[in-house]
């Protein structure tokens, strides 16, 4: 005959499978970001943000050149064309970013539907983020390089090497329009 156990142990047992279940259910909302009773170790692995594409592309040679199809690693960001756009609520998975888009322009355009990617590393961390953002700024530059920045209650603002080329296109187009 098998000896009976006590009402203490079996206390004891309920209590401890009570908390290793409360623990398990608490996981699923930690991955959420809602909830986090490990301490930091539950970390989401993505953010949401509205997404601003800026495309500083004007040239190829002779053509005018615009870009489109611009992905975030598998994050479509935005059709491009030659200015900005936006996407809302955009998924952005953590880390290491690769930025890619496709040039277009006209017929006879040098690397005309070619898929170009960013040159320069490109990381997306919670450090980066500034708290309460909302809206990420995507700066794509004609030498092939991208940088980001960030806004809390509205737009991104052009970088300082965006405001440079920009001028210089409006300038160029300026001083074309008046031969």
């Amino acid at each position: 005959m098998t000896k009976p156990t006590s009402v203490k142990a079996n206390l004891a047992k309920r209590k401890t499978l009570q908390r290793f279940a409360a623990l398990a259910l608490s996981l699923p909302i930690s991955a959420c970001g809602q909830h986090n009773p490990l301490g930091g170790l539950m970390q989401p692995k993505s953010v949401n943000l509205n997404a601003v594409l800026f495309s500083y592309y004007d040239q190829i040679g002779r053509f005018n050149a615009m870009i489109f199809d611009v992905f975030m690693n598998d994050t479509w960001v935005g059709g491009g064309g030659s200015g900005t756009g936006v996407i809302v609520n955009a998924k952005f998975t953590l880390g290491p970013q690769k930025l890619t888009w496709r040039l277009d322009g006209p017929e006879g355009m040098p690397s005309l539907g070619e898929i170009v990617a960013a040159k320069n590393p490109l990381n997306l961390s919670r450090e980066d983020i500034p708290k309460g953002a909302n809206y990420i700024g995507i700066h794509i530059y004609p030498d092939e390089t991208a940088e980001f920045n960030f806004a809390v209650d509205s737009y991104p603002q052009e970088t300082p090497r965006g405001k440079v080329l920009r001028d210089a296109i409006i300038k160029r187009r300026t001083s074309n329009a008046s031969r």
